[in-house]
């Protein structure tokens, strides 16, 4: 039988293990989150599309880790499988999908197993309060790792699963998308039990009632957004002038 060694921790580092908490970003705030996850996060860039989460991650009032979520990505092969909708169906139901946009430890934080105790934490949270800010639930989630930076062990530890790899392509905006020729990792999570079988069901979801009810047509506005809307609407338009062509992600 293979041995696993765990991970030896300082008594420091198990109290933060056990007192680190995850609430909602505050509007106040979002400019020192936005200049962090530029200047840390190896994607160097804090803009999300569509429905959008911000969380903090804090340990005796100190800032320790950031979280995002965002709209699902428009087309991924091995999510559609795995789901098993038509493209029908997902096309109306795509707003259940939410995308783990954004993860970052900060810097000078060490603690084995920190990040995901606190992918854990925003786990257990974050359809509730999807449905605080936006009216309705979220189903699933999604996430892409790059394997040559990550491993993908907090997502594996919380319960997701891998599915395979992407194409290579990124979205620029809500309908374009640009090749990066570096095919991710695409994991995925239930965030309820049921929740693939809700989303190919025949009867539409509650949640998707529930989205129709309190979302106007075209009207996707939050209280994390503002500010960030006009000028990636722009990115948008340029990006669609050049081409009107939808470019699948997996």
């Amino acid at each position: 039988m293979k041995v696993r060694n765990r991970p030896v921790m300082t008594d420091e580092q198990q109290c933060l293990i056990d007192g680190a908490q995850i609430r909602l970003l505050e509007l106040g705030e979002r400019h020192r989150f936005d200049q962090l996850i530029i200047e840390q996060h190896y994607l160097e860039n804090a803009q999300l599309v569509g429905e959008q989460l911000r969380y903090v991650a804090e340990y005796n009032g100190q800032w320790v880790g950031l979280m995002a979520w965002s709209a699902g990505a428009y087309k991924l092969k091995h999510r559609e499988e795995w789901i098993g909708w038509t493209d029908k169906q997902k096309k109306r139901r795509l707003p259940l999908v939410v995308n783990h946009s954004r993860f970052l430890i900060l810097e000078g934080v060490q603690a084995p197993n920190l990040a995901s105790r606190l992918m854990r934490l925003c786990l257990q949270r974050l359809s509730q309060d999807w449905v605080q800010t936006y009216g309705h639930e979220v189903l699933v989630a999604e996430s892409f790792v790059d394997p040559e930076k990550y491993l993908g062990t907090c997502y594996k530890a919380s319960g997701w699963t891998l599915l395979g790899q992407t194409q290579g392509y990124q979205r620029a905006c809500r309908d374009f998308y640009q090749a990066h020729a570096r095919p991710k990792q695409l994991w995925v999570r239930e965030l309820r039990p049921g929740a693939r079988t809700l989303l190919r069901g025949r009867n539409a979801p509650e949640a998707l009632r529930d989205l129709a009810q309190n979302h106007p047509p075209n009207v996707r506005k939050g209280p994390q957004n503002s500010g960030g809307w006009a000028a990636f609407s722009e990115v948008c338009r340029i990006g669609a002038s050049a081409s009107r062509t939808l470019l699948s992600t997996a």
